[in-house]
């Protein structure tokens, strides 16, 4: 068993380097398979990876879910070479994912909703401020989708000069 404690994976961002610390473990599971469990937090998100691979089939199944507590320190994280976005951005999201291999055959799943989203920005002179909620999923396997929802909904729009917009 591995155990990971004080790790780290370094990103290079177009030049901006990122820290990213990782705890966890990788251990073997018998049968030339690999068992993970890895946490990482970093920008105000916190993710965990669990997983198993074979390293003799190549065959895997990972599982990512992941927890954004403040979008708007993630949009600061951003490399200054993205530029600047037109908007300002708060609340909290969560993700889910997994991939799985076997026998050759790929899928991909993947889920993410938000609460307590907060957009407030300028357009054509007019400050503006909306609420929103997003929640969406999908499904990908054997060369095509297979699931996709998307569903967004508004509250509390303002614009400076125009009465509220409920949604």
């Amino acid at each position: 068993q591995i155990q990971l404690r004080s790790s780290a994976v370094l990103l290079d961002l177009e030049g901006q380097r990122l820290r990213i610390p990782v705890e966890g473990t990788i251990a073997d599971a018998g049968a030339g398979k690999l068992s993970l469990d890895l946490r990482v937090e970093a920008e105000s998100c916190d993710a965990r990876v669990t997983g198993t691979v074979d390293t003799n089939t190549h065959d895997l199944d990972i599982g990512l879910a992941a927890q954004v507590r403040e979008v708007a320190a993630v949009l600061a994280a951003l490399p200054p070479q993205w530029g600047r976005l037109p908007v300002g951005a708060t609340g909290y999201a969560n993700l889910e994912a997994s991939c799985s291999r076997r026998q050759g055959r790929l899928a991909l799943r993947g889920g993410l909703t938000t609460a307590g989203m907060r957009l407030s920005g300028e357009v054509g002179g007019r400050r503006f401020s909306a609420g929103f909620g997003l929640s969406a999923n999908a499904a990908w396997a054997d060369g095509r989708i297979e699931v996709l929802n998307f569903r967004i909904h508004n509250s509390d729009v303002t614009v400076d000069g125009l009465p509220p917009i409920a949604g």
